[in-house]
């Protein structure tokens, strides 16, 4: 599990998901995650539980965008973008408007 630690005063921003696979399928799509143009496929053994993707405009240790999970029982496409889930730093998460955007 990753935690974003959000402590500089008066920060405010949004966070997007770019989802990469849909849940239940066993196709890892490629994406360029700066430009967001798909690359490829591949097969992995197992489904996704849930849709599968990354925050756009971070970085995590590897210097890809940090992955996650997006735990909803909506149906969501490679492609989409979920956003904005706003985040606050006195308020913590302000909105989760669900939006998706192709």
């Amino acid at each position: 599990m990753i935690r974003l630690h959000l402590d500089r005063q008066g920060w405010e921003g949004a966070l997007r998901v770019f989802i990469e696979n849909e849940a239940g399928s066993r196709t890892k799509n490629l994406y360029d995650q700066r430009t967001l143009t798909h690359l490829g496929t591949v097969e992995v053994s197992l489904p996704y539980p849930y849709p599968y993707g990354f925050v756009i405009g971070t970085r995590s240790g590897d210097g890809d965008c940090v992955d996650c999970f997006v735990l909803t029982t909506m149906v969501l496409s490679s492609g989409d973008t979920v956003g904005e889930i706003g985040v606050s730093s006195e308020s913590g998460i302000r909105r989760n408007a669900g939006a998706r955007a192709k």
